[in-house]
């Protein structure tokens, strides 16, 4: 419905939802896992951990988006996944850094 309403082209509205629910995961995931540590601190490092936690979750979801899009190529679902990425944010790609590091650890060891 909205989308004829203001009659942009498919990219665009792709771009614009992910923009949307990537900045919506990003600040879910600011308020419930940076937001706490950061009692007592000023205004400005708040605003700054917001910032740098908003960027961080929409390049997350941007990557996250394409590679969907590559396997998938359901935008709906890829758009959702995606939020889901920027909403876990940095804490799914260290655990999954952990997981490559202990495979190459023991493919070294059996070596």
């Amino acid at each position: 419905m909205i989308d004829r309403a203001f009659n942009l082209p498919a990219e665009i509205w792709q771009w614009l939802w992910l923009f949307i629910v990537s900045f919506t995961g990003g600040v879910v995931g600011f308020i419930t896992k940076i937001s706490p540590t950061l009692k007592g601190r000023s205004f400005r490092a708040k605003f700054l951990a917001l910032c740098m936690g908003m960027v961080n979750s929409m390049f997350i979801a941007y990557i996250s988006y394409e590679i969907l899009m590559s396997i998938i190529d359901k935008q709906g679902l890829a758009v959702a996944l995606a939020g889901m990425a920027a909403f876990t944010g940095t804490d799914l790609l260290i655990i999954m850094q952990n997981k490559i590091i202990e495979l190459i650890k023991r493919k070294i060891d059996a070596l």
